[in-house]
């Protein structure tokens, strides 16, 4: 008369913290490789790789790009520089030095990766 079905009593009940049997099973296993399927795969991860376009590692220029800038800032070839723009400034101004620079001569580019 209550309305109680001993088929849905599994259903209807839900405890805090139980755990089912779904929960507690173990995932597909993935089938074992053999040899070649494994040598395919480190061959596949490699090509990623491949596009460097020179052998070796990288270049001095590339090194003091990832350096901290307060490294470079007071580096030997950074004073260097500043001392031979300051120079430069000077005879420009005394009316000695080059007047016609053009913008892509006064700065070094970037080499394209």
């Amino acid at each position: 008369v209550g309305g109680n079905d001993s088929d849905s009593d599994d259903e209807g009940v839900t405890t805090t913290g139980a755990v089912t049997a779904y929960d507690i099973m173990a995932l597909a296993k993935k089938k074992r490789q053999d040899k070649t399927e494994r040598l395919e795969a480190v061959i596949a991860g490699r090509e990623k790789f491949s596009s460097k376009l020179r052998a070796g590692g990288s270049t001095n220029m590339e090194k003091s790009r990832k350096k901290n800038f307060q490294m470079q800032k007071f580096s030997h070839q950074s004073r260097i520089k500043i001392s031979q723009k300051e120079t430069r400034r000077q005879l420009v101004a005394a009316g000695k030095g080059d007047k016609n620079l053009s913008k892509h001569d006064q700065k070094k580019r970037r080499r394209k990766l």
